[in-house]
């Protein structure tokens, strides 16, 4: 389990956190990157990007104190760049139009007189191409329905047009909301608000780049930035830091609590509390799996979604399992080709190697006799196929429903989700689903 630090970003700190960071504060965000160093196992490691360390003054001063275990490995500066001159050459093009020509070379100076507390590790993917392809892939989702309400576009198709080009306008420059809003037509007066939510939507991109790429997780409800809980990719299990600081509390160690042993010791005594292993002898996984999981894996699931006449409903629920779930691009029938296959031919081809179903029963069809709706029978018919492949007991069928509708109730022990209200305000029951497959 690779922890990936993302609280240590400029942009982040920037929009939730105060620019003056007092000793309390540094002792407490110096505190999670020791208990992070504790929860390592065997070839695992802390990543964080390198332009962290060289853009927050938070993170230098937190990172400095670690230097005197660089040696050791357990601390990576991810960039992009093979070496440190090549990462300030690359910097000098992305931020030109930042920062004036004599603060670039300043800080150049600054960087390349600096060996970095951390072991430099370069990428083979790139955070940048990532940002961008969720970027486009996000155009049409209600991703970017807030912003377009505080934005100065009288039509939706004018909004998303500009938001699409943004990736070409910005040419080399890098891709952080300084350089995204001048693209943008938004009120004046909502600049602020707007700030916001265009970075949730890069920083959910940014990090969600290096977590697939370094198969990490992040600390979750961090006390420096809890509203920051939503640009967490989903589908990775995150550290509950405020849990497991709590739970550190309750621990005897030496005379103290373990939450202060750690807080007091110096790096030396922390690589033998490592050693030793207290903290995973310490820690109740039976108890603690919710604070922390030992075998984390990004859930990767094929979908299909099972609809009828509802086409609003249909793309709703498309755009809320590419955009907000993160996953693949779900098995729409209508929208594949046929080559020549009869309809069941072309069912069987394309549901083969699928996991999860997303079955939409909608009121297409009036049932005259107390006036209730019924889903249409091809709909039905589908749903019988993926419970008798997958199991009703599986939990890989996932019935929605919206209206007035007579529902099958032939079939015992099956949850049905109610949608009147849209898919993004059943999200949290659909998610509830999904994390018991």
């Amino acid at each position: 389990m690779n922890i990936f630090i993302h609280f240590l970003d400029k942009e982040l700190l920037e929009i939730y956190a105060s620019r003056k960071y007092s000793e309390d504060i540094i002792r407490k965000v110096t505190f999670s990157i020791k208990v992070a160093l504790l929860l390592l196992k065997k070839d695992e490691c802390i990543y964080i990007p390198a332009s962290n360390y060289f853009e927050s003054d938070l993170a230098q001063i937190v990172l400095e104190k670690f230097r005197n275990i660089v040696d050791l490995g357990f601390i990576k500066l991810v960039s992009s760049s093979n070496t440190l001159e090549r990462f300030v050459k690359k910097k000098r093009i992305v931020y030109s139009s930042l920062y004036t020509k004599e603060q670039i070379m300043e800080k150049e100076e600054e960087i390349l007189d600096k060996n970095v507390p951390g072991i430099w590790t370069p990428r083979e993917a790139s955070a940048t191409a990532d940002i961008i392809t969720n970027w486009q892939n996000s155009i049409d989702s209600s991703e970017w329905s807030n912003l377009y309400k505080i934005s100065n576009y009288r039509k939706i198709t004018s909004f998303e047009k500009d938001v699409a080009t943004v990736p070409k306008n910005l040419g080399n420059r890098a891709f952080v909301v300084n350089h995204v809003l001048p693209e943008l037509k938004i009120n004046p007066n909502n600049e602020e608000d707007a700030k916001e939510i265009i970075n949730k939507v890069i920083s959910r991109f940014y990090i969600d780049s290096f977590l697939k790429e370094f198969k990490a997780v992040c600390y979750k409800n961090f006390f420096l930035i809890p509203q920051a809980n939503n640009i967490l990719p989903e589908y990775f299990e995150h550290i509950d830091y405020s849990s497991l600081c709590r739970r550190l509390t309750t621990i005897s160690y030496e005379g103290n609590s373990l939450y202060t042993y750690i807080d007091m010791c110096d790096n030396y005594k922390l690589m033998l509390l490592r050693q030793k292993e207290v903290l995973y002898d310490a820690l109740d996984y039976k108890s603690d799996t919710k604070i922390i999981s030992m075998h984390m894996e990004e859930i990767k699931m094929k979908t299909f979604i099972v609809h009828g006449h509802d086409g609003e409903a249909k793309l709703a629920l498309k755009n809320y399992i590419q955009n907000t779930l993160r996953m693949e691009e779900p098995v729409i029938l209508s929208e594949r080709a046929s080559g020549g296959l009869t309809i069941i031919e072309k069912f069987e081809k394309y549901s083969e190697d699928c996991n999860i179903i997303f079955v939409l029963l909608t009121p297409d069809d009036l049932y005259t006799e107390d006036g209730k709706s019924r889903a249409r029978q091809n709909v039905i018919l589908e749903m019988g196929y993926f419970l008798g492949k997958l199991g009703r007991k599986s939990g890989r069928v996932i019935l929605l429903y919206k209206g007035n509708l007579e529902l099958p109730n032939d079939i015992s022990g099956l949850v049905y989700i109610n949608i009147d209200n849209g898919i993004e305000a059943a999200g949290e029951e659909i998610r509830r689903e999904i994390a018991n497959i």
